[in-house]
């Protein structure tokens, strides 16, 4: 039975059942005999599009979901409705940030895994994990486990191998670097703001770096990653390929 499909090309999905709609992302297709309808006109009738044992696919929903219309299109994903059966269909699980996968397997009635009931909670527990203040609810092992019997990876989006070349900093710049860190750590507020000057650092020390935001990655996914020998950039690089491992472990699913 599907439940989430994971595939670049137009689906064809083999058990829709009973009368079946599609809300579609920008640049994505409804798959092969389902209508395609707007997000807003689900959000305008629901009792029209999600009763009477209604199939409800979502495509695209790693990039339909933004800040926005979260909160939106919550009221339509996440809320349960008697007889209504979802399917989610797009090329990958995520993008950016692995919480954000969580969308899925909600949708689908398949996040009983987490026990994490809303996206705020799941984007709460990743970020205390990325923090290094709990275990990560969205590693690979984890997600591989929710995974199981639930996605159908059929032609999914891989990374290809990614070189990373580290440029070594010199004495003075490891000096500065420690007498920058201690301070922000002493005046900024947020790890997520320190580390952002501490990037900023590095990249100003060596021009050459080439470390792509996890945005970037996703949009242009690069064949080699310049980094220098800065903590800053063990962390956030560590972080990058953390994303493409998991992308590629996804894909993998049988």
């Amino acid at each position: 039975m599907d439940r989430i499909v994971l595939t670049r090309k137009k689906a064809e999905l083999t058990d829709v059942r009973g009368r079946a709609f599609a809300i579609v992302a920008p640049g994505y297709e409804a798959p092969c005999g389902v209508e395609a309808v707007t997000l807003d006109a689900v959000l305008a009738d629901p009792e029209r599009w999600c009763e009477g044992g209604a199939t409800m696919v979502i495509v695209g929903l790693s990039r339909l979901m933004t800040p926005s219309n979260r909160v939106k299109l919550g009221r339509v994903l996440l809320r349960p409705r008697a007889g209504l059966r979802r399917i989610s269909v797009d090329e990958l699980l995520f993008v950016s940030e692995p919480w954000r996968l969580w969308w899925h397997f909600y949708a689908v009635g398949a996040a009983g895994h987490w026990g994490l009931t809303d996206s705020f909670l799941a984007e709460t527990r990743w970020n205390a994990a990325v923090e290094m203040q709990t275990p990560d609810p969205f590693g690979v092992e984890s997600v591989s486990v929710a995974a199981a019997g639930v996605v159908r990876a059929i032609d999914p989006f891989v990374f290809q191998p990614v070189a990373v070349d580290t440029i070594p900093a010199t004495k003075e710049v490891h000096a500065a670097y420690s007498q920058l860190k201690e301070t922000l750590f002493t005046h900024e507020k947020t790890v997520a703001a320190i580390i952002k000057r501490l990037a900023a650092f590095a990249q100003a020390s060596c021009p050459d770096r080439a470390v792509p935001s996890s945005a970037q990655l996703f949009k242009k996914p690069p064949a080699r990653i310049v980094r220098t020998d800065l903590a800053v950039d063990t962390f956030l690089v560590g972080q990058l390929l953390d994303r493409i491992r998991l992308t590629n472990a996804i894909a993998g699913t049988p």
